[in-house]
């Protein structure tokens, strides 16, 4: 009988050691698994970046041409500028008097 429980003792130990190293290669992969995505995400997080300061650039630029255009219009028909003016003015007050 103590025969069978060294052999069961040996075995629980080969099987604790089994799991041990087992336990050991499962961290390591999950480490490695999360460098991966974080190493992705950080890329992922680069390029969102550089889109949206690309996109800010464009923004940028329609901008200025669009005042560019508003204001050559003005100066070539300022009278009719100035009465555009005037009643979107006059609208304005028109919707905030009723408020």
């Amino acid at each position: 009988m103590h025969t069978t429980t060294a052999a069961t003792d040996g075995e629980v130990s080969r099987v604790a050691n089994d799991l041990r190293e087992s336990a050991h290669r499962i961290k390591d992969d999950v480490g490695d698994a999360a460098s991966a995505v974080k190493e992705d995400l950080q890329d992922l997080a680069k390029k969102a970046g550089r889109h949206i300061r690309d996109m800010a650039d464009t923004a940028g630029h329609s901008a200025t041409d669009v005042a560019g255009i508003a204001c050559e219009k003005v100066r070539d028909k300022p009278l009719q500028s100035l009465g555009i003016v005037a009643g979107l003015g006059f609208i304005a007050g028109l919707l905030f008097r009723r408020r």
